[in-house]
């Protein structure tokens, strides 16, 4: 350790000055980046001269200004340890907690280099929280009796550089048994949260274009919660027959024949139309269609006729789960 001399033992006769000031380190990181701003005003500073980490009752001392400086003028030539008094709610972080500038003062010269940094964000106070699940509706949301994902071990990651991929050194949060992840002991700051995909699924949530979450974390926002990943897996179908209702009754009776040439199509945008993409179904001779690896959700059923004949009602309205085929979704026409 530097040793630094009692004031009673320098020459008085030169003297110079310590001037910086006192910034905050928003994000508790330890280094000033370029997201953090703001000083603080009326924040003890003084020159610990026998070196013993506490302000004594002799000891030269200022308050920094609004703007966060600080100044000590006519400081003898030498070494000076020069420290600083958090208060309540605030910890030192450059340097690290408990140590002190050295400031090397010069005949007639200014030292400007003991710079100190604090944050109000508790150390490692911070945390993120969310599971993984199979969102079996494709809703965006963990319903009742979807499952969660315990699959998906130290695939959620803090993505440093917002590259979209999970890069060495990355933070990862392992998920437990009931798919519950959390990533804690976090400092003030933004946060890119992801989740590398699982092969094969159709992400619900979060919406994002991008696939992410974005947080700040803050004294008074220490945890972000409910950052939920979901997928689906496109395994939906549906199936029925197109007949003619002759008699525009809703129901198919026994001398109604079933129709050829019909596509039963699901009109995802809602528009009546059967626009390009959308999933459809040209029935054969038995009127027959199905519609098969279609994404969970809710949709309308509609037909487009063949020559000669007309769309009956307004479409069947239906909500598909993953994994499962809903039947019996009849489409009517009629001869023109």
């Amino acid at each position: 350790m530097r040793l630094v001399q009692p004031l009673e033992r320098r020459q008085l006769c030169a003297a110079g000055t310590i001037a910086s000031s006192i910034r905050v380190d928003a994000n508790g990181n330890g280094q000033f980046d370029l997201t953090d701003a703001g000083s603080l005003p009326g924040m003890t500073v003084y020159i610990d001269a026998n070196n013993n980490g506490k302000l004594d009752g002799t000891e030269r001392r200022t308050t920094s200004a609004a703007n966060g400086a600080y100044r000590f003028a006519s400081v003898p030539t030498g070494t000076w340890l020069v420290r600083i008094v958090t208060p309540a709610g605030w910890r030192q972080t450059i340097p690290a907690v408990g140590e002190g500038r050295f400031a090397t003062v010069s005949a007639g010269q200014t030292w400007t280099t003991s710079l100190f940094g604090t944050t109000n964000m508790p150390a490692g106070g911070g945390a993120i929280r969310g599971a993984v699940f199979t969102d079996l509706n494709a809703s965006g949301t963990i319903d009742t009796g979807e499952p969660i994902d315990s699959s998906s071990v130290e695939r959620v990651y803090l993505d440093a550089n917002n590259n979209a991929t999970l890069d060495a050194g990355e933070r990862t949060a392992r998920v437990d048994a009931g798919g519950r992840y959390v990533i804690d002991g976090l400092a003030q700051g933004a946060y890119v949260v992801r989740h590398v995909a699982p092969a094969g699924m159709t992400r619900s949530t979060p919406r994002a274009a991008d696939a992410a979450y974005r947080v700040w974390l803050s004294p008074t926002r220490t945890a972000a919660t409910n950052l939920n990943f979901g997928y689906y897996r496109n395994t939906a179908a549906v199936t029925g027959e197109v007949y003619d209702d002759a008699n525009n009754n809703g129901q198919r009776d026994a001398t109604e024949r079933r129709i050829a040439g019909a596509r039963a199509y699901v009109d995802r945008n809602q528009n009546g139309l059967r626009d390009a993409g959308e999933p459809f179904f040209t029935t054969g001779g038995t009127g027959v269609y199905f519609l098969l690896n279609l994404p969970p959700g809710t949709f309308t059923v509609r037909v487009e006729p063949p020559a000669g004949y007309r769309a009956l009602g307004t479409g069947v309205r239906i909500t598909l789960k993953m994994d499962n085929t809903t039947e019996d979704v009849d489409l009517r026409v009629r001869r023109v």
